[in-house]
């Protein structure tokens, strides 16, 4: 590990704990945790930008907590009151709040609120207890605003750098005669989806330079494919070498966008009879940078729509939700009606243990368990060393975390191992007591076994199911994108490319988790199908008027015999046209091409949105 990163990281520690220390003395020792799992809370959320929409994220946050805080204290009246107020605040927390299978961003909030049910306040404390829960989002979003503020703008401008670099680096490769890198090229260009679209899943909507980096992005990307695979010719390399570094001056603020435009339109007179493929990303590259800085922007998804989306029983948000709500509210009411207080205990182990999909593979199943195990053992042996003193438990919580920030792994197993650590501490600290560690094994054990069944017993999710959902949902998108070129009404393309976009990342999260090379496949091809689409729509009206005949025959053509040669279409037609009429093609086969890997990727299964 870097000095620089090491430093960074321990700096974020320390702010931590003196967060920590100060949440202690200003609300008391009795929500000495309730600070503890704030600073878990911020720790976790470091991963999401939240300093988009600060404002909304802070209002967003500070109600949930505020809620957490309230069900917590009015579930404890009375045990059967607690049986509707604790499933539906924990099926809506987790809900909410699970945005990305692959980051357990919903685990400090069902533990925070395992916790909050675990040390009940009296109604003289329950004002401190709220306030403390406000100041604590507060935190949570401040720390989280310092940490990001201007890094998407930072990135994405690094990003459309590195794509200039890597397509001067194919040339160089091409030149050399070997073949050139454009998975790369189709990375990159991903990243600048994922950097542009962020982490809230499109709802926050396209502002103007948002529109102008996916314009950029589809001109690069369609450049650099077009020169590896249709350009020969040294003078029309270096040419394009040339604009590549006059947009990267451009994007670092050495010379204006102007300069960029004026430069494509001079190379252009000069190579008259480039490829028509080159020229139309050349086309493309010169709108763009002509584009006013006013440009407007494209809506976001409506977070009303996206609710309804999601909110179904085939969906892995509310299948989990439901699976973890069921579970808090079945230990809670045994714990309160009943008087056992060990069985809290299972509380917090359903906390650490209840996923919200089954895996796909065994490896992935083997990793689970070895890491929930393993951080059992481990808290095991700790309660063997401190014993009844319960005052260092909160110190050793501290130093499990900072080690885990230190690790940074992306191990599945290691995730499972700090987090049923986590879990099982913050209980032990919420609520000491003199059970036996034979005892405490025994009520770990039963958690575990309980939580692991119910994975494959409530409402059981497999991410296969979700992928070809989301596949054919990717496939739709594309289409409907191809008929908003067929019909010349483009006015929605943003937004269709935006909901593309926030699909293919869901996809690549999934496929992380259980991997499909084929799915993989699929997403190289539609990933580098939409930028394709995105220039086409970006044409000059004129052109798309005067090519209207070509494309439509493009379009009609039947996807067993898909048109792959335009120039019997395009005859008496300018380069600009040819392009244009080239760029649909290509667009189309790769269209072609997803659906035949969406067939391929989930063999036997009905594809019936598809």
């Amino acid at each position: 590990m870097e000095f620089r990163s090491l430093l960074k990281k321990t700096l974020f520690f320390i702010v931590l704990v003196l967060f920590i220390g100060l949440f202690t003395s200003l609300f008391g020792e009795s929500n000495a945790l309730v600070g503890v799992v704030i600073a878990l809370m911020a720790l976790m959320l470091l991963g999401k930008d939240l300093s988009r929409r600060p404002l909304t994220n802070l209002s967003a946050l500070m109600l949930l907590l505020l809620a957490m805080g309230t069900g917590g204290y009015i579930s404890l009246t009375n045990p059967y009151i607690g049986i509707p107020v604790n499933f539906t605040l924990v099926f809506f927390m987790v809900f909410l709040t699970m945005r990305d299978i692959g980051s357990p961003v919903y685990f400090p909030f069902t533990i925070g609120y395992a916790l909050l049910l675990s040390s009940p306040v009296t109604g003289s404390e329950l004002t401190l207890r709220m306030i403390g829960l406000a100041v604590g989002s507060v935190f949570v979003v401040g720390l989280n605003v310092l940490f990001h503020h201007g890094r998407d703008v930072r990135r994405a401008d690094d990003i459309v750098v590195s794509m200039c670099d890597h397509i001067i680096g194919c040339i160089d490769t091409l030149r050399a005669g070997g073949e050139p890198d454009l998975k790369g090229l189709d990375t990159l260009s991903s990243d600048l989806d994922l950097t542009v679209y962020g982490d809230d899943h499109g709802r926050r909507g396209l502002d103007g330079r948002d529109r102008f980096l996916l314009d950029l992005e589809s001109s690069l990307h369609g450049l650099g494919h077009a020169i590896c695979r249709h350009v020969k010719d040294d003078g029309v390399l270096d040419d394009i070498v040339h604009v590549l570094e006059v947009v990267r001056k451009s994007t670092e603020g050495g010379i204006g966008k102007e300069e960029v435009s004026s430069l494509v339109t001079s190379m252009e007179m000069d190579h008259p009879h480039m490829d028509v493929r080159v020229v139309s990303a050349l086309e493309s590259l010169r709108r763009c940078m002509d584009s006013p800085s006013d440009i407007p922007g494209s809506p976001g998804i409506k977070l009303s729509a996206s609710v309804r989306e999601e909110l179904r029983l085939d969906s892995v948000r509310t299948s989990f939700g439901i699976r973890m709500a069921l579970l808090f509210t079945i230990w809670t009411f045994v714990w309160h009606h009943w008087g056992f207080e060990n069985s809290a205990w299972l509380l917090f182990t359903t906390a650490s243990i209840v996923q919200p999909y089954i895996d796909g593979s065994l490896t992935k199943s083997a990793m689970r368990v070895t890491g929930t195990f393993a951080g059992a053992t481990v808290f095991i042996v700790i309660m063997a060393i401190v014993g009844n003193d319960m005052s260092l438990v909160p110190a050793i919580l501290l130093l499990v975390n900072y080690i885990y920030i230190l690790l940074d792994s992306k191990r599945y197993d290691v995730s499972m191992v700090f987090i049923t650590l986590s879990a099982l501490l913050i209980y032990a600290a919420a609520v000491p007591t003199d059970t036996l560690i034979l005892e405490r094994i025994g009520y770990i054990l039963l958690g575990v076994g309980i939580a692991t069944a119910a994975n494959y017993l409530i409402l059981p999710y497999r991410l296969r199911d979700e992928n070809l959902e989301l596949c054919c949902r990717y496939v739709n998108l594309a289409d409907r994108m191809l008929t908003c070129i067929r019909n010349g009404d483009t006015a929605d393309i943003h937004e269709l490319s935006m909901r593309a976009g926030v699909v293919s990342r869901k996809i690549s999260v999934n496929n992380r988790q259980d991997e499909n090379p084929t799915v993989d496949s699929f997403l190289t091809c539609m990933d580098g199908l939409i930028p394709k689409l995105m220039m086409a729509c970006n044409h000059d009206g004129r052109i798309k008027g005067m090519c209207s005949d070509a494309v439509s025959s493009v379009l009609e053509a039947p996807e067993s015999s898909p048109v792959d040669d335009v120039e019997p279409l395009c005859t008496d037609m300018d380069s600009s046209c040819r392009g244009y009429v080239a760029t649909v093609a290509d667009a189309r086969l790769s269209y072609i091409e997803g659906r035949r890997l969406v067939t391929d990727a989930f063999t036997g299964t009905h594809l019936r949105s598809c």
